[in-house]
């Protein structure tokens, strides 16, 4: 009689030699994808497999993946042909981020850009960070009401945003701090729709964000203009300046170090608060394993760094933050066993990667010591994705999360509001708690 597997290939190849897939017209499957994204490729995956097919109106023929032996694949394959960049371009982040933006580059484009200013993102680089990363935790949350329920989403997106202006462009002067406090969120907080469909460009909205756009360059500007006069840049530990010291090719362009501040902001200010959130939401509706991880914070336990770490990366595991990461093939390339022509999406699902029970033991369950005497496999844990494309701010976002947590720990105790765990909703380029990660906050 045959597999299911082979009987759903039967019935729904879609003839051009991709994966089978749903037969459905292409505006219903992208229809889907706007409104039930999760659900909808649950579904797909449980009848075609780990590799499939979906129609859209927007990208066309888009090859999902999701076991570790594809991701693998697909991180690993060659960047040139597997192209990051010109998904990106397409998708319409060049008119956010801007024309040099590495995020939107391939070949040796991007490599020259990446390796720019990668150094900046490693080692003694980012754990210096630990301890300023405290200083601003401990004053934003002395500004909590206590025993009343508080929404936690803004409260650590004003944190990412001070990590961004002191650690990342290492803003001096106070009146542009106070400026680029009140725009760099309007940034960051951009409408997906004229990116996807450029007759909404012309839209008053879409105007307004190129105007506040504009000024948070203008100001990106003069702080570079001001820094370059500046005398010890060597001895200064803000990213941007670590870049200007370096003296490479983009250190010397101006408009490339703005389009590389800019996508930090957007790469830093709602991933990692959203992280942040997510984690702290998880964490009160677990009163078990918050008792554990407040009396190792109570304890200064010699695991808490480690346990801290487990922590964040099964928040980042178990709630899908950035959903979906792609490449687009410029010549045809094998993936797993199909043959997929040029100008085909390949796609990986965050949310099928990390809730596949063949990646995890009761992978819908929270367990934050998942991670604690176990190293993540790298293409079933992809919260940063991988390989060339990987975050280049990976190491400082896990290091900003988990020094976020230890701060907040000893500085409050956090309970429940009910016992109704957060649905993620769709806000902007992320999937937030859907009440705003609420807690009550109690003094210590």
């Amino acid at each position: 009689m045959g597999s299911p597997q082979s009987l759903a290939e039967r019935r729904s190849a879609p003839g051009d030699g991709l994966p089978p897939g749903p037969s459905a017209p292409a505006i219903l499957q992208t229809a889907m994808l706007a409104g039930r994204l999760q659900p909808y490729l649950d579904s797909c995956r449980r009848r075609y497999g780990d590799c499939f097919t979906l129609r859209t109106v927007t990208w066309g023929p888009c090859v999902f993946v999701s076991s570790p032996e594809l991701v693998k694949e697909v991180f690993t394959g060659d960047p040139d042909v597997l192209r990051a960049g010109e998904h990106s371009t397409e998708i319409g982040l060049g008119e956010v981020l801007g024309p040099t933006a590495f995020v939107i580059k391939d070949g040796e484009e991007h490599r020259r850009r990446r390796h720019s200013v990668s150094p900046a993102f490693q080692g003694k680089a980012v754990r210096r960070s630990a301890q300023e990363i405290g200083e601003i935790t401990r004053a934003e949350v002395a500004r909590w009401p206590r025993n009343t329920p508080v929404a936690l989403l803004e409260p650590m997106q004003s944190i990412a945003l001070e990590v961004i202006l002191r650690i990342v462009i290492g803003v001096t002067d106070e009146t542009r701090t106070q400026r680029l406090r009140a725009l760099l969120p309007r940034v960051a907080s951009f409408d997906r729709g004229p990116m996807l469909w450029s007759g909404l460009r012309k839209m008053p909205a879409w105007q307004r964000y190129l105007r506040i756009q504009a000024e948070a360059r203008d100001l990106l500007g003069q702080e570079i203009a001001d820094r370059r006069t500046r005398t010890d840049l060597a001895e200064r530990t803000d990213i941007l300046s670590t870049v200007l010291a370096s003296g490479n090719a983009v250190a010397e362009d101006d408009s490339e170090l703005i389009d590389l501040l800019i996508s930090l902001l957007l790469a830093g200010h709602e991933t990692s608060s959203t992280g942040m959130a997510w984690a702290l939401e998880r964490l009160v509706q677990h009163p078990e394993a918050m008792h554990r991880i407040q009396a190792a914070v109570d304890l200064d336990d010699p695991t808490l760094d480690a346990q801290l770490d487990s922590l964040v990366r099964e928040a980042l595991r178990i709630r899908t933050i950035t959903p979906i990461m792609a490449r687009k093939t410029a010549a045809p390339v094998r993936i797993g066993r199909w043959d997929l022509p040029a100008g085909v999406n390949v796609m990986i699902s965050t949310g099928l990667v990390h809730l596949s029970p063949d990646n995890y033991e009761a992978p819908e369950e929270f367990r934050p010591d998942r991670f604690l005497h176990v190293k993540p496999d790298p293409y079933a844990w992809v919260p940063f994705g991988g390989g060339a494309r990987r975050c280049v701010g990976a190491a400082l976002a896990l290091l900003e999360m988990k020094e976020v947590l230890r701060t907040v720990l000893t500085e409050v105790d956090l309970h429940r509001v009910d016992d109704r765990s957060e649905p993620p909703r769709l806000r902007h380029v992320t999937f937030v708690p859907g009440r705003g990660a609420r807690v009550v906050v109690r003094p210590r």
